[in-house]
């Protein structure tokens, strides 16, 4: 079966934190364009970058929550 993200259809698919480490959040402040995101998450992205992972549409793991760095900045 081909899943897709249409209701009553499965998938599996993952979640990505474009600010999950400093690195990358340090990144997406420049404005990047969406290829320059995936890129950066291509490139820098690791375990930690992963924020859900779903398995036939259900949520089989979700990232404990963190702060991120930019939020710190206001604090």
């Amino acid at each position: 079966e081909i899943g897709s993200f249409q209701p009553g259809t499965w998938a599996d698919f993952v979640v990505l934190d474009h600010q999950a480490i400093p690195m990358l959040a340090m990144k997406h402040e420049q404005k990047t364009s969406l290829a320059e995101t995936l890129f950066n998450l291509m490139i820098l992205g690791d375990d930690r970058a992963v924020a859900r992972t779903y398995i036939a549409g259900q949520c089989q793991f979700q990232r404990a929550a963190v702060v991120s760095p930019t939020a710190l900045e206001g604090a």
